[in-house]
């Protein structure tokens, strides 16, 4: 059976304390969703042939995501996406007048997904 790369990317919901430079097997996922997921596939189906990796950084914002989204995730040649990412976008606006507006964050995020679908036709896009 082929290994299935498994890709989670955002900001602090899936960052967690992942490793750096990535999130990549036992103890380098960090403490959030992702390590449940990775760690319960192992418990269940400990033959499985899915590679998790993590690439999530904390404060992130969609913006930063796609000036990131070469290195940090076309990289890795996903099979799957997992993207969970926006609430800096709304509350850096909010707040400090630093993030993006409601038009700004759906034109950026078509772009993540726009690129992704370019570099990678056959990868899955999760949106969380």
């Amino acid at each position: 059976m082929e290994q299935k790369i498994v890709l989670f990317t955002g900001d602090s919901i899936t960052d967690c304390n992942r490793a750096r430079p990535i999130g990549d097997g036992f103890g380098n996922m960090g403490n959030s969703y992702v390590a449940r997921i990775f760690v319960d596939t192992w418990a269940d189906f400990p033959t499985h042939n899915i590679h998790y990796l993590n690439s999530a950084i904390s404060g992130n914002t969609t913006k930063q995501l796609l000036d990131r989204f070469d290195t940090d995730v076309l990289a890795y040649q996903p099979d799957y996406v997992f993207i969970m990412i926006g609430v800096n976008d709304v509350w850096h606006e909010a707040e400090i007048q630093n993030g993006v507006g409601n038009d700004k964050f759906f034109k950026i995020y078509c772009m993540l997904i726009e690129e992704l679908k370019e570099a990678l036709p056959d990868t899955k896009i999760m949106i969380l």
